[in-house]
């Protein structure tokens, strides 16, 4: 029987109290590992800007607390620091060194993680990753694919096709395993609405594009009472209270907090990928109330409108709410089948298990 002391420890990239939505891909994973009998120990490399500085701090001087990197869903985790050396003698130097200078804080957190990567020859797996914008891989993360990673899976087609000479495999977001929940929705009895404010979070809702989704949300209301609203962010409290102040609101900054308010309702529409995603783990049907590129992550998953063009109020009036709700638990049930079998086959020999 294994002790504790023999067990390796994974560094997760994540963050804590900043974006839930981070935290519910890495109960994903988490979910998955579990699945998969995979013993570890746990720590987090917190993204969260307000910690990035401690969190880097900490991770150059205690290369030895952890054995193992996974990059758990983190969007910009290919963004880079460039080295002068990498592009001192190339034609573009000046286009990615300006680049670099206007990348923020936040869009290269993961940057420490590649750097010691690349000056240890630790090893890693990137699980479900993603990007918030056409990705541009750099020097640093081809070297960490080529040389570091035993796991490549990535959640969304602009990745894999930015990624194609390293075989990503494309497979749904880990968050849709966040959730254990495989008993189905009844009937309607409560509506939840993500709605997160203007240009947040890397989803860039303009004013314009706003306009049609309050008109949405307000026909829904004109026929339905038992609409709730859902924040992932306190700044979405004070734009869902501009324009609905007389429907209560709920919010909370971590994975599990939000994830039991998404289960208290029967049917959700989102501005969100992750309120979206949220829902579908608990076999919630979804209606997916923006389309942009990062929410192209969509496309793997059963939401009712993959092509932005259907009504709201029809959908949910023509919807058979159990009948949608098995479909969302049975295309869980297989992409979990999948995700295993992948992990099984590049992830698990890594570390011991318990089955």
């Amino acid at each position: 029987m294994l002790n504790n002391s023999d067990l390796q420890t994974i560094l997760f990239s994540s963050t804590l109290g900043w974006n839930p939505g981070d935290e519910i891909i890495l109960m994903g994973i988490e979910a998955l590992l579990q699945e998969l009998g995979c013993l570890y120990h746990k720590k987090i490399f917190d993204r969260n800007p307000r910690h990035l500085k401690h969190s880097t701090d900490w991770l150059n001087s205690s290369y030895d607390e952890f054995d193992y990197i996974v990059f758990s869903g983190t969007p910009g985790w290919w963004q880079e620091i460039p080295r002068i050396s990498d592009y001192s003698n190339s034609r573009n130097f000046l286009r990615h060194t300006l680049r670099s200078c206007h990348l923020r804080l936040s869009d290269r957190s993961n940057d420490p993680l590649l750097n010691c990567l690349l000056s240890t020859g630790k090893r890693c797996s990137a699980i479900g990753v993603g990007s918030s914008k056409l990705p541009e891989p750099g020097p640093k993360i081809r070297r960490v694919l080529q040389n570091n990673t035993d796991f490549f899976s990535v959640r969304d087609f602009q990745t894999r096709n930015a990624f194609l000479e390293f075989a990503p495999v494309l497979l749904p977001c880990p968050a849709f395993f966040s959730s254990q929940r495989n008993k189905p929705k009844q009937e309607l009895d409560k509506i939840g609405i993500t709605l997160q404010a203007l240009n947040s979070n890397h989803i860039l809702i303009s004013k314009q594009k706003m306009t049609p989704i309050l008109e949405s949300i307000n026909k829904l209301a004109s026929t339905f009472s038992n609409i709730e609203f859902i924040c992932h962010a306190e700044k979405d409290i004070s734009f869902v209270k501009e324009h609905f102040s007389s429907y209560p609101v709920h919010y909370a900054d971590c994975g599990e907090d939000l994830l039991a308010i998404y289960d208290q309702f029967d049917f959700v529409a989102s501005t969100r990928l992750h309120g979206c995603v949220a829902a579908m783990s608990l076999g919630i049907p979804t209606f997916q109330l923006f389309h942009g590129l990062r929410l192209n992550t969509l496309e793997q998953f059963p939401v009712l409108n993959k092509s932005g063009g259907e009504d709201l109020l029809s959908v949910i009036k023509t919807t058979d709410i159990c009948a949608a709700s098995r479909t969302v638990l049975e295309e869980k049930r297989v992409a979990k089948s999948r995700y295993l079998n992948c992990l099984r086959e590049r992830f698990l020999d890594q570390f011991d298990t318990a089955l």
